[in-house]
Formats: C-alpha cells, sequence, structure tokens
C-alpha cells in the first residue's frame, strides 16, 4: 500500500516546478492529493501536484463546500490504482494515439479514461 500525502495550500509558491518534480519523482512509493484553499492557492500548483503524485485535487473557495470535498477526497484515497498498463495498436492503420503508448496512466475508480485515436489514409 503506497504512502498517502495530503497537501493544503492557501497560496503560490516561488519555485512550484520543483515541487511537482519531488511529486512526481516519489509517486511510486506515494500518492499525493492537493487542496487548495481560498482564493489565492495557486490552480496549477494545486493540479499538477495531485496529476504528478497520482491523486486528486480539489480547490475550495468557501468553507459552504469543504466537507464535501474533503470527504471526497478521502474516498479516493483509498480507491485503487489502476496503473501499470499498456494500450497496443496496428501501425498501420493508427497514426497517432493519446494517452500515448508510453504515457504513464494511472486510474482511480469511477475515473475515465479518454483516448484519442487518429487514423491514418489507409485506413480510409
Amino acid at each position: 500500500m503506497p504512502k498517502l500525502v495530503f497537501l493544503l495550500t492557501d497560496g503560490d509558491v516561488g519555485n512550484p516546478d520543483s515541487i511537482i518534480g519531488m511529486a512526481r519523482k516519489n509517486s511510486k512509493v506515494c500518492r499525493t492529493f492537493t487542496i487548495g484553499l481560498g482564493n489565492g492557492a495557486s490552480p496549477y500548483l494545486v493540479r499538477e501536484i495531485a496529476l504528478n503524485g497520482r491523486g486528486k485535487h480539489e480547490i475550495i473557495l468557501d468553507n459552504n463546500n469543504l466537507q464535501e470535498k474533503m470527504m471526497y477526497l478521502l474516498q479516493s484515497s483509498l480507491s485503487p490504482v489502476l496503473s501499470d498498463f499498456t494500450f497496443k495498436f496496428d501501425n498501420s492503420v493508427v497514426e497517432y494515439m493519446t494517452p500515448g503508448p508510453n504515457t504513464e496512466v494511472h486510474l482511480l475508480k469511477n475515473e475515465p479514461l479518454n483516448i484519442f485515436v487518429v487514423l491514418n489514409q489507409k485506413f480510409a
């Protein structure tokens, strides 16, 4: 079972990419869930730490939804994670696919996965 980290922030930092990189670096052994409190929280920081840390994020602008959003994150943190899977496709038919075959994808329970495929001219 990976470690779970909940990061709460009410502002912005001067080095967001280094913090995001730290979440990415430790994502194999730790899942990071982020909560941005108030208007001063950086949406970029909150979103990217959770994305790179295999977690979820919430921005809470007022206290009205605080309990609901916290419960959502806590329930998500206990959800199993589907990762370490690959997509295979026929290169003679598919021009491009996203997420690509070498892209790490982590899915939490009840989370959708959108796959976009561009077929090449031979297929038409």
